[in-house]
């Protein structure tokens, strides 16, 4: 039996999933879109390569939210409710959540990289600022884009070849069983070897542990919908993950691990750390020899300062939200090695550090406007101006000649027009 209570963490899991991080992604989606456009105005003025990357990082962001917020509220909704989805539409749901949940993940590692990279760039300019023209020209910042989209694609885009769906009677999976949340089940794992099927069997709701096996990646299934006879037989539909090419199933999870340790949790978390300490040195020392190099310090005025610290902190939160995702892969390692199953303490730890991730996504458009200066009046101003040029246009339009035809404005309301076009101007600037 499972050591803890599947209600209790049920409901947590709804309080976690159902409200915060919808309302997170949400809000994400609506501040990341924000910030592309104020940064497109800020790119069209100063052509920064830190503002690129940081655009990119917005798109990424976004489009991980999009990921993040559907698939999971719509599988927090069915257990809620205990609705699954049989027949055509359970297969058909199935694929749609792994397409899907490929490109969250495919968001996601590129929103991890271009954290990396810009982390990189901002080194450079403050720590090598003489190099900085040419080690970070926008060619090479563009050709390390390619290169991460390519990696993340190829990295990313292997789940979609090792899953296939299936149809599996199990008579354990009885109708009196099954759906209830406060009932346990018993539920086979299967995992491929070069000679034949082993299987592992675990106890559990079959209702909430098969989200903990997709988010682990490991060789398991997981069920997309369950239907019953009157024979109290259950008929799963199921999401097998095998290797597709090697048979070897723990060179299979042995080569997962490490690429995940290094493409998405410890290597970008490593690298940003020591990049962050780095630039924290740099710039303490900097702040320390102005006395001494004022002539040579013109580069860290107020602007510039804000736009260092900006991005210094977009790197920390990334830190302090990947942090605890890295501990949570180690520990699901342990507990798939050495625990027979997860404990209560874990599963409110997996939620947690899940939410971290999309909030770290989220959190970028308040960093911004925070830190950055002037990053909240440009945000006005792509309302504001819109609101300036309505009230110019709107008393020609309003001005219709006889017989509903517009007459031609004279030359004092031209007159009279262009002057509030140049008050707008200047307002907006």
């Amino acid at each position: 039996m499972w050591p803890y209570s599947v209600t209790q963490t049920f409901d947590i899991e709804f309080i976690v999933n159902g409200i915060f991080t919808p309302l997170t992604c949400l809000f994400g989606i609506v501040g990341n879109t924000l910030a592309f456009l104020v940064l497109r105005k800020i790119q069209q003025k100063q052509n920064s390569i830190a503002t690129m990357l940081l655009q990119v990082l917005a798109v990424c962001d976004s489009f991980f939210l999009l990921g993040a917020f559907f698939p999971m509220y719509v599988t927090l909704y069915r257990k809620y409710v205990q609705c699954f989805p049989v027949g055509l539409a359970a297969r058909v749901v199935i694929y749609l959540e792994l397409v899907w949940n490929f490109l969250a993940m495919l968001s996601q590692t590129l929103s991890i990289w271009v954290t990396v990279l810009l982390t990189a760039e901002r080194m450079i300019g403050i720590c090598y600022s003489m190099r900085a023209v040419t080690w970070c020209s926008k060619t090479r910042i563009k050709v390390c884009l390619g290169v991460s989209v390519v990696l993340a694609l190829l990295y990313n885009g292997m789940t979609l070849f090792e899953c296939y769906a299936a149809l599996e009677e199990d008579p354990r999976f009885a109708k009196n069983d099954a759906p209830a949340l406060n009932s346990t089940s018993t539920l086979n794992l299967y995992s491929n070897t070069s000679d034949s099927h082993t299987t592992e069997t675990f106890h559990g709701d079959i209702t909430t542990y098969p989200s903990f096996e997709k988010e682990n990646g490991f060789h398991n299934k997981s069920d997309s919908g369950v239907t019953h006879d009157d024979n109290k037989t259950a008929t799963i539909y199921c999401l097998y993950r095998e290797c597709s090419l090697t048979r070897n199933s723990h060179a299979y999870v042995t080569v997962g691990v490490i690429l995940n340790s290094v493409i998405r949790y410890g290597g970008p978390v490593i690298a940003v750390c020591c990049l962050n300490i780095r630039i924290i040195y740099t710039m303490r020392h900097s702040l320390h020899a102005r006395s001494d190099l004022k002539s040579s310090m013109s580069q860290f005025n107020a602007e510039v300062r804000s736009f260092n610290h900006m991005c210094l902190v977009v790197s920390i939160v990334f830190l302090v939200c990947m942090i605890p995702t890295n501990v949570n892969f180690v520990l699901g390692l342990i507990v798939f090695t050495r625990m027979s199953a997860p404990p209560d303490w874990y599963r409110k730890y997996d939620l947690v550090a899940d939410y971290l991730v999309v909030l770290n996504s989220a959190v970028n458009f308040i960093i911004y406007c925070a830190i950055r200066q002037g990053f909240r009046k440009q945000c006005a101003r792509l309302f504001q101006k819109k609101k300036c040029l309505h009230e110019c246009i709107r008393p020609i339009n309003e001005n219709p000649g006889t017989n509903g035809v517009v007459k031609s404005p004279n030359e004092s309301e031209t007159q009279t027009f262009l002057t509030q076009i140049t008050k707008c101007d200047e307002n907006v600037h």
